[in-house]
């Protein structure tokens, strides 16, 4: 096991280190009692369904992400078009760059 190499700057003598991984789950959504059923959906939509909406952020702007997650209002002044549809698994892979957050709509809307 790896050390996380997250940081809080001026901060991280109040908070603990970030997690290399963040999962943020919507609180607007409804809760769903049955969860084998829900991962086996995430697992068809992810590998092998789609699209998949996925938007880029810099990993630096912590204030955008954070808003990006809490605020679904704010998020298409935060994207500033850095939203992507995409229509298999594999072209996300050139997306995961060092220093983007990378952020993948599982339930969405087309017509938003």
């Amino acid at each position: 096991v790896k050390e996380t190499e997250s940081r809080q700057e001026n901060v991280d003598h109040i908070f603990k280190k970030l997690s290399p991984l963040v999962f943020q789950c919507s609180s607007g959504s409804a809760k769903l009692e049955d969860y084998e059923d829900l991962m086996a959906h995430l697992f068809e939509k992810i590998f092998r369904g789609g699209p998949l909406l996925v938007t880029l952020l810099l990993a630096e702007e912590e204030l955008d992400m954070r808003d990006y997650l809490l605020h679904p209002a704010q998020r298409p002044r935060i994207a500033h078009q850095k939203v992507l549809l995409l229509y298999n698994i594999d072209h996300l892979w050139p997306l995961i760059q060092d220093k983007i957050c990378i952020i993948i709509h599982l339930f969405f809307s087309k017509a938003d």
